[in-house]
C-alpha cells in the first residue's frame, strides 16, 4: 500500500495535476491557443479509451515487463515534449502518452491492492490514490516556480514521471 501511495503521489501527482501548468508557456512558445494545446491531452486520454481494455487483459499476465516497458515509452514521450517544435508533435505525443499510459497510470495500484489485500480493500486504494492529490498539492507550485525560474523546456522533462 505504500508503495502505491508513493507511485501515485509521484506519477499521478505530476501526471495528473500538473499538465495545466505548462499550457501558457508552452502556448506562447509555439505560437497556438491553450484549446490546440489541449487538444494533446483530449487525444491521450481517447487513446486510453482504446487501450485500457487491452491492457487490462495483458498487464496482469505480464506485469512487471509491460510496466517497465510503458514507464519508459511514457517517461521518455514526456521528457522529449521539452524539445518539441510544432503542434503536430504535441498531438502524436498525446497518443504514445495514451497507450502506455494506459499501462503506467491506472492499472498498477488497482493491480497490487487487491493481489495484497483481501479485507479494507477499499481503505488501501483510497489511501493509495489520495496520495495523487497530496502530490498536485506539493508539485503545482514547486513546477510553477521551476517554469518561472528556468523555463518550461527545462521544467518539463523534470516533471517526466520517473524524475
Amino acid at each position: 500500500m505504500v508503495s502505491c501511495a508513493v507511485f501515485a503521489f509521484c506519477v499521478l501527482g505530476i501526471v495528473a495535476s500538473c499538465a495545466g501548468i505548462f499550457f501558457k508557456p508552452v502556448c506562447d512558445a509555439l505560437g497556438v491557443s491553450r484549446a490546440t494545446i489541449s487538444m494533446y491531452l483530449t487525444i491521450q486520454y481517447l487513446t486510453m479509451v482504446v487501450c485500457l481494455p487491452i491492457a487490462g487483459k495483458l498487464v496482469p499476465k505480464h506485469f512487471k515487463p509491460m510496466l517497465i516497458a510503458g514507464m519508459a515509452v511514457y517517461t521518455l514521450t514526456f521528457a522529449a515534449m521539452s524539445q518539441f517544435t510544432s503542434i503536430y508533435h504535441w498531438y502524436f505525443a498525446g497518443v504514445l502518452l495514451g497507450i502506455s499510459g494506459a499501462i503506467v497510470i491506472y492499472l498498477p495500484i488497482p493491480s497490487l491492492i487487491n493481489n495484497w489485500f483481501k479485507k479494507r480493500v477499499g481503505f488501501a486504494l483510497g489511501f493509495a490514490l489520495a496520495m495523487s492529490g497530496v502530490g498536485g498539492a506539493i508539485f503545482n507550485p514547486l513546477g510553477a516556480w521551476i517554469i518561472q525560474t528556468y523555463g518550461w523546456r527545462t521544467g518539463l522533462p523534470l516533471f517526466s514521471p520517473a524524475c
